[in-house]
């Protein structure tokens, strides 16, 4: 985690970015191995795009199957939109 945290504070950090041959991000990838402490770390990062797709064209949302990665990534979502309608 601490790691995770340093790297964070990369200005040139692309939380988004698709790491592997199927285009799967970081958030997807801590969802499909069910690191929720690393999940809820990525949805922290202000630029973290929770609909952002694979090779495919599927969200995090979509391929993690972990019920409380989900819900973590639907709250994310809901507050997103808060803000930005606040804008």
């Amino acid at each position: 985690m601490e790691v995770i945290k340093i790297l964070f504070e990369k200005k040139d950090l692309d939380v988004n970015d698709r790491c592997d041959s199927v285009g799967f991000t970081p958030l997807m990838l801590a969802g499909l191995q069910n690191h929720i402490e690393v999940a809820k770390l990525l949805l922290t990062h202000d630029y973290i795009h929770t609909n952002a797709k694979n090779f495919q064209g599927q969200t995090a949302f979509s391929v993690i199957t972990n019920k409380e990665i989900k819900e973590f990534i639907r709250s994310h979502s809901k507050q997103s939109t808060k803000k930005r309608r606040m804008k």
